[in-house]
């Protein structure tokens, strides 16, 4: 899907008007999903996400609202070769700490995108317990292994001397 610089403004006019409105969050599944299905981004998007992750809790809401910061904020972040923005680092501490399964497994997806910045969160990564969930809950097993993969990126095997 391919959206003109026009269609992009309207979508983030529309994306604040939303925030402004504190909309349900039917009204933002649609936008967000058209924004997740787009090839190109806008730099005035990233606020509107990050307002999201900052203030709302709603888990079906910030599930797709980190989806589209993978791609409006940390793709296009890589693609341009930029860092990624601290407000978003920031805004992701949030919810890291939300109690719904699949909000924290999104979360440490974005953590886990943001490369070496990641490092940044680390001791936000490393506060997050997992309840005694049922075993086999396939989210709380994504936790693990994306926590399991972090720390070993922030703490890299010693390589073995010649």
């Amino acid at each position: 899907l391919i959206l003109t610089p026009e269609q992009l403004d309207q979508c983030r006019d529309y994306f604040i008007n939303l925030n402004s409105q504190e909309a349900q969050t039917s009204q933002y599944l649609p936008l967000l999903a058209l924004l997740d299905h787009s090839r190109k981004s806008h730099p005035d998007l990233q606020a509107p996400l990050i307002h999201v992750l900052k203030n709302r809790e709603e888990p079906e809401l910030l599930v797709h609202c980190l989806s589209c910061c993978l791609k409006v904020i940390v793709g296009e972040c890589e693609r341009k070769g930029d860092r990624i923005p601290f407000s978003l680092l920031e805004a992701l501490k949030i919810p890291l700490k939300h109690s719904n399964l699949e909000v924290l497994e999104w979360t440490l997806r974005v953590i886990e995108q943001t490369g070496n910045q990641s490092i940044l969160l680390k001791d936000n990564v490393r506060e997050v317990r997992l309840k005694p969930w049922p075993l086999f809950n396939k989210h709380k097993k994504n936790i693990i292994a994306l926590k399991e993969f972090l720390e070993k990126r922030w703490n890299p095997a010693p390589q073995a001397r010649k």
